[in-house]
């Protein structure tokens, strides 16, 4: 792989494997075929002998040219084979497909990197200079923290953490909406807690549980009853900040989460960006009325209809909130991305959202990340109430029932348009079928050879410089070496790709199928006291550096033992 130095002295990765492959594919298809190709895979074939890399390039140029794409992979890969990479031992064509076979020259070196790099080791500059904010959770301040909180907010951590990998300026935000409806809600589940009379409509929500009884119990003792009755939109207000901040921000702390600014929705109103971006409106045509209500021409910008920004009682709707906040973002902070994750019952918002983004003139900039449901289940059937509260399970409750490295493993498991089932008693089970205890199973075994190393003092074993690595082909274990070290090696390739698809879920997949190859190399190869202990030291260490950089990826601690 091409290398590019930067201050410090730090290695970042110019070229991943795959794009290296790009370019030469590329350069043989225009001469070959005349033409260009953009979207073609390469990717890792899944059974061993077919190579370290395929593609599928035949495929998409024989719709094209309108011929046999094993006539067309054999052509390629004869093209290819003329003037080979220094990287690549031989191509051959399968099926129509183009597979690759590397030098273990290409390994050797990605050892050494690992080796050298450390947790820098698949860093890259692709996000140099540009700002991106992550916005996650955000749930209104009415309760503690859901299951689907969980989701939304370990991926957006995590998605944080690989896009800071990829040399992002990542600024994580927890958007408050302190004003508007639900506060009004909050006050009257205050007074209905409390006994008090409020004026309720007829199936209006209200909020009930544990939580609602702290928060009435501390109002009334700092204030009293006089004044709760006097106050009826502070109460709602003070509620809201209780709740925040003895539920909501102390479960994030727990969580492990941290954010770089909390943003209130009161501040637009306070700093009169909803009344500037009204104006705005006004002023570009953007509004109309009709049956009194207020109406943005959303629909002219992608979105399926006009949406209502100010109601017939003349209060505006969430949604210029919404408008201000984005404008602040945008405008005024200068992000030149916003990643917003929102739970499934939002989907309706992505075509109003855009929409308000083009408006602004930031279309592009916009980034929304629709998640589905987690459901927790036992003895095959899902557990919805508290077993100590009587009510919904709280995020922090599910977490602590199967551990938090667990619940920020099993909750970022899956494609966001999936479902996540998460089994409680496989979560919590001490055995490999618990993938997390898999994983950090592999973690303690890494740390008890190295600790018997440093104990028998074999340091340079370890971290002396690789000058050499021969093969054995004699040796049928050298597969288990190979295999692991490959698998190391796709490391930067999978932080470039997740930093551009947002899909998280292959963090966890990847720490899996690490642990998968280190568990084969360690049961069936001699470590210490073996003729190839050096080299398989070596793969150990890397293997450490790799697999504790993934896990702090999802805010896990890499264990030392189980």
């Amino acid at each position: 792989m091409n290398l590019l130095k930067t201050s410090g002295e730090r290695i970042l990765y110019k070229n991943t494997m795959k794009e290296l492959l790009r370019k030469q594919i590329d350069k043989v298809v225009k001469k070959l075929f005349k033409v260009e190709i953009d979207q073609y895979d390469i990717s890792v074939p899944e059974r061993e002998g077919y190579g370290d890399f395929a593609t599928n390039i035949s495929f998409i140029l024989a719709k094209q040219l309108k011929r046999n794409p094993r006539d067309i992979a054999g052509e390629i890969v004869g093209a290819l084979n003329l003037t080979p990479a220094k990287e690549i031992a031989k191509v051959e064509a399968c099926d129509g497909y183009v597979n690759f076979f590397l030098n273990s020259s290409v390994y050797l070196k990605e050892l050494s990197n690992i080796l050298k790099e450390k947790s820098k080791y698949g860093s890259n500059n692709s996000g140099k200079e540009k700002k991106i904010q992550v916005e996650f959770i955000s749930a209104n301040p009415t309760g503690p923290l859901t299951l689907g909180n969980g989701r939304g907010g370990f991926s957006g951590d995590t998605l944080s953490n690989v896009l800071a990998k990829n040399g992002y300026n990542i600024k994580r935000e927890y958007y408050v909406n302190d004003a508007g409806n639900q506060v009004k809600i909050l006050a009257k589940s205050v007074y209905k807690n409390l006994d008090l009379e409020i004026e309720t409509v007829e199936g209006e929500d209200i909020y009930g549980g544990e939580y609602i009884d702290v928060v009435a119990r501390k109002i009334k003792k700092q204030k009293g009853i006089e004044w709760i009755r006097r106050n009826y939109e502070r109460t709602g207000e003070m509620a809201a900040k209780i709740i925040l901040d003895e539920f909501i921000k102390k479960d994030v702390k727990f969580l492990g989460i941290k954010f770089d600014r909390w943003f209130t929705e009161s501040i637009l109103f306070k700093e009169k960006l909803v009344y500037k971006m009204w104006d705005f409106f006004k002023a570009k045509n953007l509004v109309y009325e009709n049956e009194g209500a207020y109406w943005l021409k959303t629909s002219e910008y992608g979105d399926e209809k006009d949406r209502v920004v100010k109601t017939t009682d003349g209060n505006f709707t969430y949604l210029m909130s919404d408008v201000a906040y984005l404008y602040e973002r945008f405008s005024q902070r200068k992000f030149g991305k916003i990643i917003i994750f929102l739970g499934a019952d939002h989907h309706g918002y992505v075509g109003r959202l855009q929409a308000v983004a083009k408006i602004l003139k930031h279309e592009g900039k916009l980034d929304l990340i629709i998640f589905q449901l987690v459901h927790l289940m036992q003895g095959g059937k899902e557990v919805r109430m508290s077993k100590r509260k009587g009510n919904f399970i709280t995020l922090r409750e599910a977490a602590e029932e199967m551990s938090l490295e667990s619940a920020r493993y099993f909750f970022i498991s899956k494609d966001y348009g999936h479902h996540i089932d998460i089994d409680l008693d496989l979560a919590k089970e001490q055995s490999s079928r618990n993938p997390v205890f898999y994983v950090q199973y592999a973690s303690a075994r890494i740390h008890s050879v190295l600790s018997k190393i440093n104990r028998n003092d074999r340091r340079k074993s370890v971290t002396g410089k690789i000058t050499d690595y021969r093969p054995s082909l004699q040796n049928q274990n050298f597969k288990y070496e190979i295999n692991l070290i490959k698998k190391l090696s796709q490391y930067p390739e999978l932080i470039k790709e997740v930093g551009e698809n947002y899909q998280v879920y292959k963090i966890p997949f990847f720490a899996h199928e690490i642990a998968t190859e280190f568990h084969k190399f360690y049961d069936n190869c001699r470590i210490i006291g073996d003729e190839r202990e050096a080299i398989r030291l070596k793969i150990i260490k890397a293997t450490e550096v790799v697999l504790k950089d993934c896990l702090a990826l999802m805010g896990i601690e890499a264990r030392e033992k189980m």
